[in-house]
């Protein structure tokens, strides 16, 4: 979250969102004219605008609508866990667009707590989940999901057919294949399936004084393993790694977690998040060769090989 941003007013008109918001939030309220952009994308953006009351309000604005089930996977994590994410107020589908409103969450993140609350944040995750697969079995059928081990085929596959990775990096890949797929069955077995929070970045956990920890920016979520959602709370895990993968094995461990299989989840984190970005890129219209996302899949591949090589 930044000061720094512009809207992007030729795109996304502050009247046309002002009115939106005064129109579909409840009561009506008169929206003031202000926007402090949050989060600006090629495809939408975030920003929070002020009521007439100060009471701020998060609106997002989306075209075209990369994750169209999004709205419907937020509803569903609040309806398990409504405490611990921003409630949402509004929504609406239009042609080739979706904007949606949120309840402001107050309140320090994460990235400017610093890396000593990441284990909590990372119990706070695993309780969200654990919510979440309790009612898995009345989750909406629209909403997105994956099987693990059909991931790492489809990434293998796309990436010896796309040809686009150096070949001491493909042969690595070609080579690890059988034991990334075995370790893919395993977790898929073993690993109620609950929510996957694709985004667990710093700046999306809120950390209230005396409040529960919120988490934000569900709308990329799946259904799926719910232990790929640690790789982001890692990678600024400064020297805190361990004790961040301690806190969330203990805390999922009723959904059949255990050590190994979170080091596990480390390993095919990225090889999901390779074949995410890479169909992302393709949704995006990108031309060849950036719509197989060549230099993020290979930073991505180097480090799930990296972790399979290292001792675990």
């Amino acid at each position: 979250m930044t000061d720094e941003l512009a809207w992007p007013q030729e795109r996304i008109p502050v009247e046309s969102m002002r009115e939106w918001l005064s129109a579909r939030l409840p009561g009506r309220p008169e929206v003031g004219t202000h926007v402090r952009p949050l989060r600006v994308k090629r495809w939408g953006a975030t920003g929070a605008f002020t009521l007439a009351s100060g009471e701020p309000v998060i609106a997002k604005h989306a075209e075209p609508p990369l994750f169209p089930a999004g709205v419907a996977i937020h509803q569903f994590v609040e309806s398990a866990a409504p405490h611990a994410v921003a409630p949402l107020l509004a929504v609406e589908d239009g042609p080739g667009w979706q904007r949606s409103a949120y309840g402001f969450v107050a309140g320090p993140t994460l990235a400017s707590r610093g890396a000593a609350y990441a284990p909590a944040a990372a119990r706070a995750l695993a309780a969200i989940q654990i919510a979440c697969a309790g009612a898995i079995n009345t989750a909406p059928p629209e909403l997105p999901r994956y099987h693990l081990p059909e991931v790492v085929d489809r990434l293998v596959e796309d990436v010896r057919r796309a040809g686009d990775q150096d070949p001491e990096l493909a042969g690595r890949l070609d080579a690890a294949y059988g034991e990334l797929a075995s370790l893919a069955a395993e977790l898929a077995t073993a690993v109620a399936t609950s929510i996957d929070h694709t985004d667990m970045n710093a700046d999306n956990v809120i950390i209230p004084d005396g409040g529960p920890m919120v988490i934000l920016d569900w709308e990329e979520a799946r259904i799926g393993c719910p232990l790929m959602s640690l790789h982001w709370l890692l990678i600024d895990a400064d020297d805190n790694e361990n004790d961040i993968i301690d806190a969330y094995t203990d805390a999922i461990r009723p959904l059949g977690a255990s050590t190994d299989l979170v080091r596990a989840a480390t390993v095919l984190a990225p090889i999901k998040l390779a074949m995410e970005g890479r169909q992302f890129a393709r949704a995006l219209g990108w031309a060849p060769p950036f719509d197989n996302h060549p230099n993020y899949t290979r930073r991505l591949l180097t480090t799930a090989l990296d972790r399979l090589d290292a001792p675990r």
